[in-house]
């Protein structure tokens, strides 16, 4: 089955962006979100994914774009998270 991202929302089960981080990053991340905003654990997987897709896509490219507001805060949470922000820019 594959996944059709439409701004935060993601159709189908799988959260394909999950893979460019490990498992503790991705819980720390996720956790963060959950907990900060008013959003379910699943809510915050999609932003979380969300937010690593564009962040990779912005990276690898030379277009320029922004993020919707969701992946915005998913971003600032990503930042609040140093190290391992540093890891991710270094890998991708």
């Amino acid at each position: 089955m594959t996944t059709t991202s439409i701004g935060t929302r993601t159709t189908g089960p799988t959260l394909r962006h999950k893979r460019l981080v490990d498992t503790s990053t991705w819980e720390r991340l996720v956790r963060y979100l959950h907990r900060h905003q008013p959003w379910s654990r699943a809510h915050a997987e999609r932003v979380a994914n969300e937010t690593l897709g564009f962040l990779h896509l912005t990276g690898t490219s030379r277009e320029r774009y922004s993020p919707s507001p969701a992946v915005d805060a998913g971003w600032h949470a990503f930042l609040l998270h140093t190290a391992d922000y540093r890891a991710f820019c270094h890998r991708h």
